[in-house]
């Protein structure tokens, strides 16, 4: 079957025609363009090449990665604090009665991790996680080989750093977070900071969930040979397990997978 994808990023937008077959990805065509400020907007400028993708590729679904909180089940997104103004819009409901088309969402790191598990560096893999590591810090789980998500708010990032801290991971391990820090802090301590939080997740992570590997997008791809001899080194100070954490297989194009495998993961019926 043909596809669209339509990941909406806190930063950019990529908008993607793709077929999808015996678990294989074909990509036909795509469209980056910066995230709009609203939702009206956003559609607006993704809107005639989705209609290609429907009028010219017979596209059967469109598969929206997005940050959260985002309610999957209902395709409400809720309050993401990167896209202020996507705030409590049921953004299902307006893609299907706009384009006549199924449409599912969800939440960018859980398509991102479903993307890496099927096609990407978590393949082999039983329970995995994936961080986005970008504008904000999101975590999407793969446990027993299944997408894992319920009807609650799963966001790591959203967690304080401390109780006596109004600082949170989505600030202290993400892209837009260690460049206010390296403005503070000069690079080397900010960098520092930045991944002793990170360890600190991935070490919780393993002794409590005992997964096998963690795949990491954003600024760790990018920069994986400087950062990750430093994670490692902490990480197996804190954690009684092993588990490999490597880079994301698609690295600026995370986004255009992820929301292929939006399309095909579904979180309602």
């Amino acid at each position: 079957m043909n596809v669209i994808g339509f990941d909406i990023g806190g930063t950019n937008t990529t908008v993607t025609i793709a077929g999808y077959n015996n678990n294989m990805v074909r990509i036909f065509s795509s469209y980056k363009f910066k995230t709009c400020k609203n939702y009206r907007d956003e559609i607006e400028a993704a809107g005639n090449f989705i209609e290609s993708g429907i009028k010219n590729y017979n596209a059967e679904i469109i598969g929206i990665s997005i940050g959260g909180p985002v309610d999957m089940g209902h395709g409400i997104i809720i309050n993401p604090p990167h896209l202020p103004g996507y705030w409590n819009i049921n953004l299902r409901e307006v893609m299907e009665k706009k384009f006549n088309i199924r449409v599912n969402i969800v939440h960018d790191a859980l398509s991102s991790a479903f993307a890496e598990y099927k096609w990407g560096n978590g393949r082999n893999s039983k329970n995995m996680v994936f961080m986005t590591f970008g504008t904000g810090f999101g975590t999407g789980f793969i446990i027993n080989g299944k997408p894992y998500y319920n009807d609650k708010h799963t966001e790591l990032g959203y967690n304080r750093i401390s109780t006596g801290s109004k600082l949170n991971y989505d600030y202290v391990c993400s892209g837009s977070g260690l460049n206010d820090m390296i403005k503070k802090y000069g690079e080397g301590k900010a960098i520092k900071k930045s991944l002793n939080y990170l360890s600190y997740i991935l070490s919780f992570l393993s002794n409590t969930l005992g997964l096998d590997k963690a795949v990491i997008g954003g600024v760790f791809t990018y920069r994986y040979d400087e950062f990750y001899p430093y994670v490692i080194k902490q990480f197996k100070k804190l954690s009684l397990n092993n588990m490999d954490i490597i880079p994301s297989m698609f690295g600026k194009d995370i986004g255009l997978y992820s929301s292929i495998a939006a399309c095909v993961t579904s979180s309602h019926d």
